[in-house]
């Protein structure tokens, strides 16, 4: 299944049981663990329990933007368009 296949159906869900005006407090909660979870990780862990919890938190990122009528696409060309310039500056501290 492709990445659009797979964002239509969490946008798909979100509409369907929450709405636009939905509430995107559960989904903050839940990548505050999901985070917890992938710093207390050890390089013993399987890659798939990684895998899950990374699909997680891009799962809770794509509804909250479907919630919030945002373009998830387009919040990551957004960072990469600033992380970018910031990287630019990081190399010009870095040759001085």
């Amino acid at each position: 299944m492709s990445y659009a296949e797979t964002e239509m159906k969490i946008i798909r869900q979100v509409e369907a049981t929450r709405g636009v005006d939905g509430d995107i407090e559960f989904d903050l909660e839940a990548i505050d663990d999901y985070m917890e979870s992938l710093r207390w990780f050890s390089d013993q862990e399987s890659p798939d329990k990684m895998a899950k919890m990374i699909g997680w938190i891009g799962l809770s990122l794509i509804s909250i933007c479907a919630t919030l009528d945002v373009n998830f696409v387009d919040c990551l060309d957004i960072a990469y368009e600033e992380g970018e310039g910031n990287q630019e500056v990081f190399e010009e501290d870095q040759d001085s």
